[in-house]
Formats: structure tokens, C-alpha cells, sequence
């Protein structure tokens, strides 16, 4: 018999003997309830504290997709930098100022060229030309920056075809050298950037990429390294086809 007081100092009595008395398996019975409602109180109460919102399955491109948007990508702004290297606006000015050795000029430019399947693909920059007739040499350097607006492409293979569309910015760099008339040196292209893509399956997200392209013209090689979209891209093939 144990003695206890109440808040007004008045004497309690707990009796405790009917436990002390009851059958073992009672006894058990009674313990093993008490444990497990304390157990699941302190499971529960954890579980307020610490629980946290479900995570969201973030979206990834797949490694044959962003091997494909490098190769496409690659592809489009060499094909319009090639129209403006190519483009007789951008040739050395008659003045009589320019006639001194080396010859150096500045220019802007915009080219704009649909996207193979919808969309369209924005180039805009400006450089330097640098020629000199003593030494037959000629150098480019250009920078600027690359705009996609829904720029789609179909990547196919044997089991189906996706079709992922790009939106966003990027700016990229190049620079080009040729000796006598023919290429020469190594050739450098970066492009960094962000875009919201999407895929004709469902999939959608936002990425960024930090790509350096380099052309060994003496090895005709053209190797380009960095992170795409998460993914690493590392990848040399031929520059150009010998017929060209």
C-alpha cells in the first residue's frame, strides 16, 4: 500500500495490490498493452516532426536524346555560321583605311532558320576578321548568343520516334584560322545555356549545358566535350567527309 497526497495536501491512497495479485498472464497482458500504446505514441509523434512533403520525380532527358540535341545542335548553328562567314556583306570594306597590313574589320549579324520540325532557331553576334596578304593568313573570332523558340526535332530510332522541342538562350563563342587559303590550326565552339524542353511522350523539364567543340583541321576531327542536361557528352568523329 502506497501513500500519496493530492494538490490540497490531503493523504492518497494507490492501491496497487489487486496487480500485485492478479494471475501472471493479467499481469502480462496489462504491461504488454501499456508498451505498445507508449510505442505507438512515440512512432506517431515522430512522424508529425519529421515527416516531409513526397519529393517530385525530377524529368531527365535520356542519354540518346541528349546525344542526339548535340548533334542537332551542333549541326544547325554550323550550317548558319557558315552562311555568314559565307555572306558578302561581311567581306573586307574597299575603303582606302582598310588597305594597311593586317586588315581588320568588326561586323553584327542575325540569321534565322526553321527548326526541322517547327519552330525556329535564332543566331545573332559580332567579331573581328583579321586578314593579312603579306602572310596569307585569316583569322575570325565571333561571339553571341543562340535564341530557340520551339525549336523541334524527331529523334527516330528502332522502336519509336520522339519528337523534343527546345525553347531557350545560350551564348557561344568560335573562332576560325586559315593558312593560304585552307583551314588551319584548331578550331574552338562553346556553347552554354539554358532550355525548357519537352517530349512528344509526356516528358517535359528545364536543363542547362556547357558544351567546347574543337576542330583539329590537320587531324580532320571534331571533338566535343561537356555536360548536357546532366549528362556527360564526350564524343569525336570526323570533321569532313574527304570528297569536301
Amino acid at each position: 500500500m502506497r501513500h500519496w497526497h493530492n494538490r490540497a495536501g490531503a493523504p492518497m491512497v494507490l492501491n496497487t495490490g489487486w496487480f500485485l495479485q492478479a494471475p501472471l498472464s493479467v499481469r502480462r497482458y496489462k504491461v504488454s498493452i501499456t508498451r505498445y500504446v507508449a510505442l505507438t505514441s512515440f512512432l506517431m509523434i515522430g512522424a508529425c516532426e519529421s515527416g516531409t512533403a513526397p519529393t517530385t520525380q525530377v524529368q531527365q532527358l535520356s542519354v540518346l536524346d541528349v546525344q542526339f540535341l548535340v548533334d542537332q545542335m551542333d549541326a544547325m548553328t554550323s550550317s548558319l555560321l557558315d552562311d555568314v562567314y559565307s555572306s558578302s556583306s561581311l567581306g573586307p570594306s574597299p575603303a582606302p583605311g582598310l588597305s594597311h597590313e593586317p586588315m581588320v574589320w568588326t561586323h553584327t549579324f542575325e540569321k534565322s532558320r526553321a527548326c526541322h520540325d517547327g519552330g525556329t532557331l535564332t543566331i545573332a553576334g559580332s567579331g573581328t576578321k583579321t586578314r593579312s596578304s603579306q602572310d596569307r593568313t585569316y583569322d575570325v573570332d565571333l561571339s553571341g548568343t543562340k535564341t530557340r523558340e520551339q525549336c523541334a526535332h524527331t529523334r527516330s530510332d528502332v522502336v519509336e520516334d520522339v519528337v523534343i522541342t527546345l525553347t531557350g538562350v545560350e551564348e557561344w563563342t568560335q573562332d576560325r584560322h586559315y593558312a593560304n587559303g585552307h583551314p588551319t590550326g584548331e578550331w574552338v565552339t562553346t556553347w552554354v545555356g539554358s532550355m525548357d524542353w519537352s517530349k512528344s511522350t509526356g516528358t517535359n523539364g528545364n536543363c542547362t549545358f556547357d558544351i567546347v567543340k574543337k576542330i583539329d583541321t590537320e587531324a580532320n576531327t571534331k571533338t566535343r566535350t561537356g555536360v548536357m542536361c546532366g549528362r556527360e557528352v564526350n564524343k569525336t568523329s570526323t570533321w569532313r567527309n574527304p570528297s569536301s
